[in-house]
C-alpha cells in the first residue's frame, strides 16, 4: 500500500487500547489488544483471541434427580459439596456436564511498527454499538497465520455478502458498517452507516384500536380486511401513502388527521457515506477500501 495515511493522528495509553479490535492489512481479524510491553530497545502491544472451551462441571440438577431417586433425602438449601457427599456415601456416580465458558489466550506480541492506523468512533448500526476502536496493520500477518489471503472483492456486491462488516479506508480509518448496495451514475456502491438511525413505523393495530374505541367500527373493519393489524401490527412508513388514499375514498378525513398520531418516532437521524464499489480493495472480516 502506498497511499498517504491522512487519519487524525494521535496517541493513545494502554488503556485506551484495551480491546481495540486488529485487523491485518488483508482485512482479516487478528485479535484483540492487550498490554503493552516495553522493552530496553522494542516495544509490543500483546494481541489476544477470545476462544470459547467445554469446561467439565457437576450437574447439580442431575445429581438431585440421582438423589431422590434413590431416596436420599438432600435438604432443599444443600450446597453442591454436601450434595456431592451425599451421593459417595449412597455409592452413587457424580454426574458431569460439559459448559461452555470464554477464555483469552495470547496470541502475539505485536510489534509496533507494524501498526498502519489506529482510529476510533462512535459507531450504532449493528453489530456495533458504542466507541469501537480499530488498530489497522501494515502486514498481513493474519493471512499468514492462516495460510490464506482475502478474497478479492466480487465485481457485484451482495448484501448478504458485505453487510454488517467494517469498513476499514487505508487512508481515512473506520467508516462505519456496511449495509446496503448502492447505484450511482453507471457503477455500484456500499452504504455505509456510522449511525443507522431507528426507522419510523405505524403503529397499525393501535391505530385500528382507536379507531374502534372512538366509535368507528365500520371503519376500523374495513381497514382490517386490507391489511390484517394482527399480522401486521406495525407496518413500513412507506405505506402510509396508500393508507392515505384509502381514508380519502372512504371519505374518513378525520381519520387521516389521526393517522400522524399512530407514526413512530425515529430514534435519531442516520449518519452514512456511499462508498463506490471500484474502491474496494480487499474483501476479509473487514471491507478494505482506498
Amino acid at each position: 500500500m502506498t497511499s498517504e495515511v491522512n487519519v487524525r493522528e494521535k496517541f493513545y495509553t494502554e488503556g485506551e487500547l484495551k480491546g481495540a479490535l486488529i485487523y491485518d492489512s488483508e482485512g482479516l481479524y487478528y485479535g484483540e489488544a492487550g498490554r503493552l510491553v516495553l522493552g530496553e530497545e522494542q516495544a509490543y502491544l500483546e494481541v489476544y483471541i477470545r476462544r470459547k472451551v467445554g469446561e467439565v462441571v457437576v450437574d447439580d440438577e442431575a445429581l438431585k434427580r440421582k438423589l431422590a431417586a434413590k431416596g436420599v433425602a438432600a435438604p432443599p438449601d444443600a450446597v453442591l459439596e454436601e450434595l456431592i457427599a451425599l451421593a459417595r456415601e449412597s455409592g452413587l456416580e457424580v454426574p458431569r456436564k460439559i459448559v461452555e465458558k470464554t477464555v483469552s489466550l495470547k496470541k502475539a506480541m505485536l510489534p509496533y511498527e507494524e501498526i498502519r492506523w489506529i482510529d476510533m468512533k462512535e459507531l450504532r448500526a449493528e453489530p456495533y454499538f458504542g466507541k469501537t476502536a480499530v488498530i489497522f496493520l501494515k502486514t498481513p500477518r493474519e493471512a499468514r497465520y492462516r495460510g490464506q489471503r482475502a478474497s478479492p472483492p466480487p465485481k457485484v456486491p451482495k448484501p448478504e455478502l458485505v453487510r454488517g462488516r467494517l469498513v476499514l479506508s487505508e487512508t481515512k480509518g473506520i467508516l462505519g458498517v456496511a449495509w446496503e448496495v448502492t447505484v450511482g451514475f453507471g457503477e455500484l456502491g456500499l452504504r455505509v452507516y456510522r449511525i443507522k438511525g431507528a426507522e419510523k413505523k405505524i403503529l397499525w393495530l393501535a391505530f385500528i384500536t382507536h379507531l374502534r374505541k372512538e366509535g368507528m367500527a365500520d371503519l376500523a373493519a374495513e381497514l382490517s380486511e386490507e391489511i390484517d393489524p394482527y399480522r401486521s401490527s406495525r407496518l413500513d412508513l412507506g405505506m402510509k401513502d396508500k393508507i392515505v388514499a384509502k381514508l380519502n375514498e372512504l371519505g374518513a378525513i378525520d381519520a387521516v388527521r389521526l393517522l400522524d398520531n399512530f407514526v413512530e418516532e425515529g430514534e435519531e437521524e442516520s449518519l452514512y457515506v456511499d462508498v463506490p464499489w471500484r474502491k474496494a480493495r480487499k474483501l476479509g472480516d473487514a471491507i478494505i477500501v482506498e
